[in-house]
C-alpha cells in the first residue's frame, strides 16, 4: 500500500528543486587533490595531460559528498590506494576488501559466492556485519554511481565485475549516507574508484600454487591522453581452481577427532542398513557386526566429493572515454562488461528410507532386493543409500553472471564555478545456475519403498492438482532400486537408473537498471570564513528483475514432477537531494583553538512506486583545532528499500512455496501459556510449560518466500572521531572513530525460536490440535505451489516468509595508525588498522527482548559479529628491492548455534545468555617481495606473494553448513592455506 506524501516531504522536495537544477547523486567532485585522511594508502587518480581546465575544475571522485573539491565533512573515509592494490596482487575486488577490517569477512577465501545465499554465486560485501542478504545495508558503488544488481533470488551488487588493473583506489565510508545516495547506505558505502587520465601501457601476469589449489591471471591497461581528453581500455582474465572438501580432512563431515559431531549421513556405497527397532548400523558386506560412529569417516563420507570452493573463471573489460567539446562543455562515457563462470562439484547424493522385506505387512511395498544382516530377522530396515557407487561420485552446479553497464555524463561549466552535470546509467545482469546430474531423491524413495516418503507412509496427502502419481506400487524387479549390492553386481534396472539422475534444475534471472540524473553544484557566495557551497539535483531510476526457473517438486523425476516459474518485478524511484557546505570559522579569522570549523547539511527525498516515500537528513561537522589535529562527527538517518525479490510479484517469488516444515529448520519449543491449544495435541498432553514442535510426533507445514507487505528498513547512525597528522612528524598519521549504527525493521525470515517470543510475530504460528483439515491447509497455502509431500496429520502451520523483523544496535571503534619515514638508505612504510565492536544487540519483532550477540557466530544465519579484527603491515624499500609483511588477526569468539557442543544457554524469554563453543583466534601472515630491474627494463617489476605464509588451518567450529563452512567459519577464515604467487608487471 502506497504511503501518502507528508507535507514535510513535499516541502523538502520542492525546496531541493528550487535550490538546484537536478542531479547525479554520486560522489563526483572537482578540485585539487583531495585529502583522504590518515587512512589513505595511495595516490589520487592520474591527471589528464595538457588539460585545458584548471586544477580547480578537474574532476575527482570523492565518497560521501556531492560537492566538488571538498572531502566529506565529519566522516571517516578509509582509503586503499593503488600502491597497496599492486602490493597484494589481488585478482578481484573481493580480495581487495580483506585490507579493510571494518568490512566483515577479512579472513574469507574471496572466491565463490560470499554472504549472498544465492545460487548465482555473487559476492556481497558488508560493513560491520550489519544486516543480512535481504537487509543488506552496505551500498556498493563504482566511481560514485550504482551498478547493475545480480542474483537469482537476491538483488545485490557484486563489485568483482571490475578488472583489477583499472582500480585506482578503494574508499570505504562506514557510516550512514542515504542523505547523498539513497537506499542501502545504512552501514555505509564501499566505492571503487577507477583510474583516469592514464597515458601509457601496462601489462601483468601471475600464477599461484598451493596445496591442491592453483590460480593464474593476466591483463592489460592502455591509455592515451590528448588536449582536453583521454581514453582508457582495461582487460583482465582470472582463473581460480576448485578446492575439494576431500583435500582438507578437517572439513569432512566427521568431526569426532576434533571433539565435535559426526555430521555424516551414515550412508556408505552401496548403503548402510539398520534393522527396525535396533540402534545397530551395518555396512556392506552385511555381516553381524555393526559399524561404530567413529568408523563413518572418509571411506563412507560422500562429502569428500564436494567442493569447498568452486572453480571460477572471469573475463572483465572496461572502456573509458572523456573529451572537452568546448571550453565549457565536456562529455564522458564508461562501458564495462564482465563474464563469470563457476563450476562446483557436489556429491551425487544419498537418501534415507524405510525399506520393507519379506514378512512385512506392507506387501506391495516389499523391495525384491531386500537383504538383512546376518542373524537379523527384521522385516523392515532403515536404509541409507549412497548413490556414488551406482551413479558416479559427483554432480555439478554450473553458475555465473554476465554483467554490462554504460555510464555517460555531460558537464557544462557556467559562471562563478558552477557546474551542471547530466548523467545516465544503463545496466543489465544475467545470472544463472544449472544443476547437472545428482540423485533424484524422490525417485530413489519411490524405488526403495514405493512412496516419496522416507517412512514409506501411504496415507500422506498427495500433491493436489498435479495429476501425478506419488506412489510406485507394487515394487517389482523392474521398478525397484537395489541398495544392497555394489555397482558391479547391482540389479537395479537401466530404466530406474535413468530416473535416478533425472534431477536437473535450471534457474536464470535478468536484472536491469536505468538511471537519469541532473545535478548542479558550485559556490553560492564567499564569507570571511570561506566559500559557501551548494549541490543539489534530481534522479529518476527504474529497476527490473525477470527471474525464471525449472525446479523439482520432489515427487519424482523433474521431467514429470517439476514446476516452471517466471516473474517480473519492477520498481520506479524518483529522488531529489540537496547538500550545503558552510564554513563557520576560517584560518584568517584567527579564532583561538579553531583553525577551521565546517558544517555540512544534506538531505534526500526518495519516492518509490511500490511502498511510498522516505526522507533522510544528515548533519556533519569538522573542527580543525590546528594544522595537526581535526575532530569530526556526524548524525544521519538512512534506509534500505526491501529488495524486489522479497516483495515479489503479487506475493510470489522464485522461493515462494509451502512445504513440510522439517525440510527448513529443526525442532522448536512452543510455550503453552502463549499457545494453550498446543496442550491439546496428543504428543503434548504431558507437557508442563513447553511442547516441542516440528518432530515426528508433532509435524507441520510452512510457507516461504516473498511478502508484499514489507516496508523500508530504517537506520540511524552517529559517529565521532579525530585525525592527527603532526606537522612536526609528517610521516605519522593517526585516526580513530567511535561509531553507532542502528537498523530497524530489517528484512529476514524469523525462525520460530525467536518469533514466538515476540508480540509482533506471535501470529505467525497457528496450532491445529486435531490436525489441519484440507480446507485449513488450502487456506494457509493460498496460491503458492507445494514442494514435496506434506506430513499427516498436520498439527501446526508457520509463516516463514520475510518480515520486517530484525532490529540491530551496533557500536564500535575503527582506528588506524601509519608511520612511513623516509631514510637515507630507503623508506619504511608501516601501519595498523583495527575494528573493535563494543556492542551488537538485536531484537526480533516488537515486544521481544533485546539481547546481545556480540562476538558470536552462527546464531544469526548470515554474518558473524566478531569483536576484533586487525591488519598490520610493515615494509621497506631499498634501491630496486621492496618487501612487505602483513599480519591478519581475527580475535576469539563463540559459536552459538544448534550444533554447538556446549549448548547455548537461554533464559525464560528463550533468548541466549551464555554457553556455546569457544572459537580460537585466527592469525595469518602474508608477504610481498618485488624487484624492479631498471635499465632497458625500466617500468618492469617481478614479484613474489605468499598468503598464509605459515599455512595455518582455520580454528575448529563444530559445523557442517554449505553456507557457513564445514568445520570452520567461512566468513572469518579460508581453507585454501598457503599459496605462492609469482608474477610480472610491466609499464611502458
Amino acid at each position: 500500500m502506497r504511503k501518502p506524501f507528508k507535507r514535510a516531504e513535499l516541502f523538502l522536495s520542492v525546496s531541493m528543486l528550487c535550490a538546484a537544477w537536478g542531479v547525479h547523486s554520486s560522489a563526483h567532485a572537482q578540485g585539487a587533490s583531495v585529502d583522504a585522511g590518515p587512512s589513505s594508502q595511495g595516490s589520487q587518480a592520474e591527471k589528464p595531460k595538457n588539460t585545458a581546465k584548471s586544477d580547480e575544475l578537474e574532476e575527482v571522485i570523492v565518497t560521501g559528498t556531492s560537492i566538488r573539491g571538498a572531502p566529506p565533512v565529519g566522516s571517516n573515509v578509509i582509503t586503499v590506494g593503488r600502491e597497496a592494490i599492486e602490493a597484494t596482487s589481488v585478482q578481484s575486488a573481493q580480495q581487495l576488501l580483506k585490507l579493510v577490517p571494518a568490512i566483515t569477512g577479512m579472513g574469507s577465501a574471496g572466491q565463490g559466492g560470499y554472504g549472498t545465499f544465492d545460487s548465482g554465486s555473487g559476492d556481497s560485501p558488508n560493513i560491520h556485519g550489519l544486516g543480512g542478504v535481504s537487509s543488506n545495508s552496505t551500498l556498493i558503488l563504482i566511481d560514485g554511481h550504482r551498478i547493475p544488481l545480480t542474483g537469482i533470488v537476491r538483488n545485490l551488487a557484486d563489485p568483482n565485475i571490475l578488472p583489477p588493473s583499472v582500480l585506482d583506489r578503494l574508499e570505504v565510508m562506514p557510516e550512514g549516507a542515504s542523505s547523498v545516495y539513497g537506499s542501502d547506505a545504512v552501514a555505509g558505502v564501499v566505492n571503487f574508484v577507477t583510474r583516469r587520465g592514464f597515458d601509457g601501457f601496462e601489462a601483468n601476469a601471475q600464477g599461484g600454487t598451493g596445496d591442491s589449489y592453483h590460480t593464474y591471471s593476466g591483463g592489460f591497461l592502455g591509455g592515451k591522453t590528448w588536449e582536453g581528453g583521454s581514453a582508457l581500455l582495461s582487460y583482465s582474465y582470472s582463473y581460480r581452481s576448485n578446492l575439494s572438501q576431500g583435500e582438507r580432512p578437517y572439513t569432512l563431515s566427521n568431526h569426532l577427532a576434533a571433539g565435535g559431531y559426526n555430521f555424516g549421513s551414515f550412508a556408505c556405497a552401496p548403503a548402510t542398513i539398520q534393522p527396525r527397532n535396533t540402534t545397530s548400523i551395518y555396512t556392506y558386506p552385511y555381516t553381524g557386526t555393526p559399524t561404530s560412529n567413529a568408523q563413518f569417516n572418509a571411506p563412507c563420507d560422500s562429502s569428500r566429493y564436494s567442493d569447498l570452493l568452486p572453480q571460477e573463471k572471469r573475463n572483465s573489460v572496461m572502456l573509458k572515454l572523456e573529451h572537452e567539446i568546448t571550453d565549457n562543455l565536456a562529455a564522458g562515457v564508461d562501458i564495462l562488461y564482465s563474464s563469470r563462470t563457476n563450476v562446483l562439484n557436489i556429491p551425487m547424493g544419498s537418501v534415507t528410507a524405510t525399506v520393507y522385506g519379506p514378512g512385512s505387512a506392507n506387501v506391495s511395498q516389499i523391495n525384491p532386493f531386500f537383504v538383512a544382516p546376518v542373524g537379523s530377522t527384521a522385516t523392515a530396515e532403515t536404509v541409507r543409500f549412497d548413490a556414488s557407487g551406482l551413479l558416479g561420485t559427483t554432480a555439478q552446479t554450473a553458475s555465473g553472471a554476465d554483467t554490462f553497464y554504460a555510464f555517460g555524463h555531460l558537464e557544462y561549466h557556467i559562471a562563478n564555478n558552477w557546474l551542471v552535470t547530466a548523467s545516465t546509467l544503463i545496466g543489465t545482469d544475467r545470472s544463472y545456475s544449472n544443476t547437472i546430474g545428482g540423485l533424484c531423491g524422490s525417485c530413489a524413495l519411490l524405488a526403495l519403498n514405493g512412496t516419496v516418503n522416507q517412512t514409506g507412509s501411504t496415507t500422506a496427502p498427495p500433491v493436489p492438482g498435479t495429476g501425478i502419481s506419488v506412489s510406485n506400487l507394487p515394487l517389482t524387479l523392474g521398478n525397484a532400486l537395489d541398495p544392497f549390492h555394489p555397482a558391479a553386481s547391482n540389479l537395479t534396472s537401466p530404466a530406474v537408473r535413468a530416473q535416478l539422475i533425472a534431477a536437473g534444475t535450471s534457474q536464470e534471472a535478468n536484472q536491469g537498471i536505468e538511471q537519469f540524473g541532473l545535478k548542479t553544484d558550485g559556490t553560492l557566495f564567499a564569507m570571511p570564513s570561506g566559500d559557501v557551497k551548494l549541490a543539489g539535483g534530481v534522479e529518476y531510476t527504474t529497476y527490473s528483475d525477470r527471474p525464471q526457473g525449472t525446479t523439482s517438486l520432489n515427487i519424482g523425476p523433474t521431467t514429470t514432477g517439476s514446476r516452471f516459474q517466471t516473474y517480473h518485478y519492477t520498481r520506479e524511484v524518483k529522488s531529489a537531494f540537496v547538500e550545503t557546505l558552510l564554513p563557520l570559522v576560517g584560518p584568517t579569522m584567527n579564532v583561538p583553538f579553531v583553525r577551521k570549523l565546517e558544517l555540512n547539511l544534506s538531505g534526500r527525498y526518495d519516492g518509490y512506486n511500490d511502498f511510498g516515500s522516505t526522507t533522510n537528513p544528515k548533519f556533519a561537522l569538522n573542527w580543525q583545532i590546528n594544522d595537526s589535529l581535526k575532530v569530526r562527527g556526524n548524525v544521519a538517518r538512512s534506509f534500505v528499500a526491501p529488495p524486489m525479490s522479497t516483495v515479489g510479484s503479487n506475493g510470489l517469488s522464485m522461493d515462494t512455496n509451502y512445504a513440510n516444515a522439517n525440510a527448513y529448520y529443526g525442532p522448536f519449543n512452543v510455550p503453552l501459556a502463549r499457545y494453550p491449544a498446543a496442550a491439546l495435541i496428543p504428543a503434548c498432553a504431558t507437557a508442563v510449560t513447553v511442547c516441542t514442535f516440528n518432530t515426528t510426533a508433532v509435524p507441520g507445514m510452512i510457507i516461504n518466500g516473498a511478502n508484499p507487505n514489507l516496508v523500508p528498513q530504517t537506520g540511524r547512525s552517529w559517529s565521532g572521531g579525530m585525525d592527527f597528522k603532526p606537522t612536526f612528524r609528517p610521516d605519522l598519521a593517526l585516526s580513530a572513530t567511535y561509531w553507532h549504527t542502528e537498523l530497524h525493521g530489517g528484512v529476514t525470515a524469523p525462525i520460530p525460536a525467536l518469533a514466538l517470543n515476540s508480540t509482533g510475530f506471535a501470529s505467525l504460528l497457528t496450532v491445529y490440535p486435531n490436525g489441519a483439515t484440507p480446507a485449513q491447509v488450502a487456506a494457509f497455502a493460498g496460491y503458492r505451489p507445494q514442494v514435496g509431500i506434506l506430513p499427516s496429520p498436520i498439527y501446526f502451520s508457520y509463516d516463514f516468509r520475510n518480515q520486517n523483523a530484525l532490529n540491530l544496535w551496533v557500536e564500535g571503534i575503527d582506528a588506524e595508525i601509519r608511520y612511513s619515514p623516509q631514510l637515507s638508505w630507503g623508506s619504511i612504510s608501516s601501519g595498523v588498522a583495527t575494528t573493535y565492536k563494543t556492542r551488537f544487540d538485536q531484537q526480533v519483532g516488537s515486544g521481544a527482548p533485546v539481547f546481545s550477540v556480540l562476538n558470536t557466530t552462527g546464531f544469526n544465519s548470515t554474518f558473524p559479529s566478531e569483536r576484533f579484527d586487525l591488519r598490520a603491515d610493515v615494509g621497506m624499500q631499498v634501491a630496486r628491492f621492496a618487501a612487505t609483511a602483513y599480519v591478519n588477526y581475527t580475535g576469539p569468539s563463540l559459536h552459538w548455534s544448534s550444533t554447538a557442543i556446549n549448548p547455548v544457554v537461554v533464559n525464560a524469554a528463550r533468548v541466549p545468555v551464555g554457553g556455546g563453543d569457544h572459537i580460537g583466534s585466527f592469525t595469518t601472515v602474508d608477504a610481498h617481495l618485488s624487484y624492479s630491474p631498471g635499465a632497458f627494463l625500466k617500468g618492469t617489476q617481478v614479484f613474489l606473494d605468499v598468503t598464509n605464509l605459515f599455512d595455518r588451518n582455520p580454528p575448529f567450529v563444530n559445523r557442517n553448513s554449505t553456507t557457513q563452512g564445514y568445520g570452520y567459519d567461512s566468513f572469518l577464515a579460508s581453507p585454501i592455506g598457503r599459496v605462492f604467487t609469482v608474477g610480472v608487471r610491466g609499464k611502458f
